[in-house]
């Protein structure tokens, strides 16, 4: 994100042929602000929690 990279370890789970995981990042991590919409009535909490599921057949 932005130019920037980080490691973070995820753990995998194996589900019906997929490996699946989940990781909590926060904005800040990479020295971005979070979105602000409506001059600041809508405010994008600092973390950022990603899903995935990655086919493995």
């Amino acid at each position: 994100m932005m130019n920037k990279s980080k490691i973070y370890n995820i753990t995998l789970c194996l589900e019906n042929g997929k490996l699946t995981g989940k990781r909590t990042v926060k904005f800040s991590d990479f020295n971005i602000k979070p979105p602000k919409k409506m001059g600041g009535m809508i405010v994008v909490k600092d973390d950022l929690n990603l899903v995935f599921a990655l086919d493995a057949t």
